[in-house]
């Protein structure tokens, strides 16, 4: 909330502090949707497979739209891990 105060300041208020509370909160979801994004299209997915699209034409030669829930759930658990 003190970022959303700073960006875009208004007076002091309970009224106002709901407003910063709303808006904080559409903040953070955009956040996490940016990092979830970048996650899916450029993390390591095994190898040098970099990204969901580059894992799904490797591993099962679909597009990832074109996939089932249970291969998509198979993909999804299929990340490297950083340490190895």
């Amino acid at each position: 909330m003190q970022a959303v105060r700073l960006l875009d300041p208004t007076r002091a208020s309970f009224v106002g502090k709901l407003v910063e509370e709303g808006q904080a909160g559409r903040r953070a979801r955009d956040v996490a949707m940016t990092v979830l994004g970048l996650l899916l299209n450029l993390g390591a997915f095994g190898g040098n497979l970099e990204g969901v699209r580059a894992a799904s034409l490797a591993y099962f030669g679909k597009e990832p739209t074109r996939l089932s829930r249970r291969r998509q759930h198979c993909s999804s658990r299929s990340r490297a891990r950083p340490s190895g």
